[in-house]
């Protein structure tokens, strides 16, 4: 059951001492559409010529989406692209990065099930050659003495154990994937209220601003 939520009018001056009581639109009433109101004014009186009315205060729009996903790494931007495909709007949110950028010399290891997702999306065959290093054999070293484990993609009768992707260049075709996504939007901000997916799947959210 959903909790209910009493609502405490806020004063809103009109201009010229002209108060009106507003109910909604209100902070506990996000989830109602913005462009309702519910004002209360008077009774008053007052001469015509005393009361000069400024413009009425406008809340940003408000879009609606079926998921929100927090956070704009590959992971997230993968699990956005793949929503996307399967016909789900999607509000991607993205956190500004403090300070000034700096050069990405980070790289991935992706193992195969990650290779194949890439590819279904048509991100894995853009990635440049020099960016894509094929996992062959790995040796593991423990703590004691002679202590290793080895690996071998032969062995086990497979083309590579991983790859090791350059990060900058996998971040740079999920971008281009989410320029032609047609039901992501990006947000910097994402406020989610509860709502419903097909197959009655609880999901979020509403998001304001952009």
């Amino acid at each position: 059951m959903n909790a209910l939520h009493r609502l405490v009018p806020h004063i809103e001056d009109l201009g010229g001492g002209f108060n009106v009581r507003a109910l909604l639109t209100a902070a506990e009433g996000r989830a109602v559409d913005p462009t309702v109101f519910c004002d209360h004014s008077g009774p008053s009186d007052a001469e015509p010529a005393s009361i000069t009315l400024e413009p009425l205060p406008r809340m940003t729009p408000m879009q609606s989406f079926d998921v929100r996903v927090s956070g704009a790494g590959i992971v997230g931007k993968s699990l956005a692209l793949s929503l996307s495909r399967l016909g789900f709007a999607v509000a991607l949110r993205c956190e500004p990065v403090p300070g000034e950028p700096r050069e990405d010399v980070r790289a991935y290891a992706l193992n195969a099930g990650s290779v194949a997702l890439l590819s279904d999306l048509k991100v894995w065959d853009k990635l440049a050659t020099d960016a894509i290093t094929p996992v062959h054999d790995m040796l593991v070293r423990g703590d004691a003495p002679g202590a290793t484990v080895e690996f071998s993609a032969w062995e086990q009768q497979v083309g590579q154990l991983a790859f090791i992707v350059d990060a900058a260049a996998l971040e740079q075709e999920l971008e281009a994937a989410l320029r032609f996504a047609p039901h992501v939007t990006r947000c910097a901000s994402c406020e989610a209220i509860s709502g419903r997916l097909p197959n009655d799947h609880t999901s979020t959210a509403r998001v304001g601003g952009s």
